[in-house]
């Protein structure tokens, strides 16, 4: 993220290739809406609570003037036989 300029395009398999390069980690996707858990990038106010729109679940483009934070990250594990 430190990397991006203004206005980049955020591109969700980046992110997910990262993850996935992390040790140890088996198997990684995106969670949707339907998986019952919080899901997709969600853009927060500057006070880092505060929720602005609906989560991206696909790549989107920053605003020219905003530069992307990794604010925080939400796991959810799965075993094998309930991923889907």
């Amino acid at each position: 993220m430190e990397r991006l300029n203004f206005g980049a395009v955020i591109q969700l398999s980046d992110i997910i290739d990262v993850v996935h390069d992390v040790p140890g980690v088996d198997n990684v996707r995106l969670a949707m809406p339907g998986d019952n858990v919080a899901y997709g990038v969600q853009e927060v106010a500057l006070d880092g609570l505060t929720n602005i729109g609906y989560p991206y679940t696909t790549d989107f483009a920053l605003q020219d003037s905003d530069l992307p934070i990794l604010n925080s990250i939400i796991t959810t594990k799965r075993s094998q036989n309930t991923w889907s």
